[in-house]
């Protein structure tokens, strides 16, 4: 007769594995006041279990074999082939799982193999195109700059000096346009701006599933109208509403992306370069507010944050500085973050607060002389952690708009 901790020690197992055993009915244990008692047969019928397990049955299986053997007798008829129907059905399930995973196997095999052949493959190298010449302009002046020692692939310039007679100089280097007096790393405070995945390990699900609803409504008032001749991506993190809407980015269109940034706009154009057909890109490495692109040259403008982030850093806001590259007409699509009533932190330890009420942000739209055409609503959600620490704990909203140039600004 052995107590429930010798009977555990004796089998290897554990005083809560033993009760939960005897709760399911599996172990028929004597008992006495408080106490669970054991036998030797007792310690045969743990073995039979822990055996079963080990061919993966389940506990309501093992129960049923159990039962059987108990009312039948092991050597019984009646328990032989009860337990043999239990086995053949293991069996087959088995049989079934082994060609599932097989196929499973082949199919991951696979999809290796085709991606291992894709970063295999040569890359195909993106630069300046030739047609995008036209809108390059002087950040300071306005007038043409002037281009030499040009080197072309494919009708890209990837390598060339670019110089205005008022004196501004810049170079066209691997295919990016670059301002070398702009050229500096980008930080979060002080330190390095988290990448995509950092910030992706940071976020909640509900945050990730928040912001790609986001660029989806983007995406889709993007896609209202023609299709846009230049696109020009604003953001903070470069590239990041393109991953969105790459797959639905016209041929035709040139698509812009600015960074100061160089390293962070060149491991944008490498993954390009390497997974993406599209060949329509301009990359300007430079600071907004000396944009190298000609007045009204822009058919479409993404502005994914970018002027909440400019504010914060720069002071100013973005849109007077740059509206007078989109046609009359052009397209301005825009999300906005704000505040909802439920939010649980102290939005007045947020600066600017103004930037964070829905209130405000129509009418700062409309001062620079764009008509809003339709809006969307997106949230709430509740960034609990992020690398944005005071937008913890806030209930956000994303107001994403679609206006229209409808005149110049002052």
């Amino acid at each position: 007769i052995m107590r429930i901790g010798q009977f555990a020690e004796k089998y290897k197992v554990t005083q809560d594995t033993v009760r939960y055993y005897i709760e399911r009915g599996l172990l028929v244990a004597s008992k006495r006041g408080e106490q669970f008692f054991f036998t030797e047969s007792d310690g045969q019928d743990l073995m039979k279990i822990l055996e079963l397990k080990e061919l993966d049955f389940s506990l309501n299986c093992i129960q049923d074999i159990l039962m059987t053997q108990r009312l039948s007798g092991e050597n019984s008829d009646v328990y032989r082939q009860r337990y043999l129907t239990c086995l053949r059905e293991k069996q087959e399930q088995v049989d079934e799982d082994i060609l599932k995973y097989e196929a499973l196997r082949r199919q991951i095999h696979d999809t290796v193999e085709q991606l291992e052949l894709e970063d295999n493959q040569a890359e195909h190298q993106l630069g300046v195109p030739l047609t995008a010449l036209g809108i390059l302009t002087c950040p300071s002046c306005g007038d043409s700059l002037n281009l030499a020692e040009g080197s072309l692939v494919e009708n890209m310039i990837m390598e060339a000096s670019l110089s205005c007679p008022c004196g501004f100089k810049a170079q066209i280097h691997k295919g990016v346009y670059i301002d070398k007096a702009a050229v500096r790393p980008k930080l979060l405070g002080n330190e390095p701006m988290p990448t995509k995945e950092e910030f992706l390990a940071s976020s909640s699900h509900t945050f990730v599933n928040y912001l790609y609803q986001t660029l989806a409504a983007m995406v889709k008032f993007i896609k209202v109208g023609s299709e846009p001749n230049y696109i020009l991506e604003l953001s903070n993190c470069v590239g990041f509403f393109l991953m969105q809407y790459i797959q639905d980015l016209p041929v035709n269109s040139t698509y812009v992306l600015v960074d100061y940034d160089l390293d962070r706009l060149m491991r944008m154009k490498g993954n390009l370069e390497m997974y993406y057909s599209h060949r329509k890109f301009l990359f300007l490495c430079c600071d907004y507010e000396q944009l190298p692109l000609a007045k009204g040259s822009i058919d479409c403008m993404v502005d994914n944050g970018m002027s909440r982030t400019y504010q914060l850093e720069e002071k100013k806001y973005l849109p007077p500085l740059i509206v007078d590259r989109l046609k009359d007409q052009g397209t301005y699509v825009s999300s906005s973050i704000f505040f909802g009533e439920n939010s649980k932190g102290n939005p007045q330890t947020i600066e600017p607060l103004g930037w964070y009420k829905e209130e405000g942000i129509e009418e700062r739209i409309k001062s620079v002389g764009l008509t809003i055409e339709d809006t969307l609503r997106i949230g709430p959600v509740f960034q609990e952690e992020s690398a944005q620490s005071n937008f913890s704990d806030m209930e956000l909203y994303q107001l994403v708009a679609r206006s229209i140039k409808t005149s110049i600004s002052k």
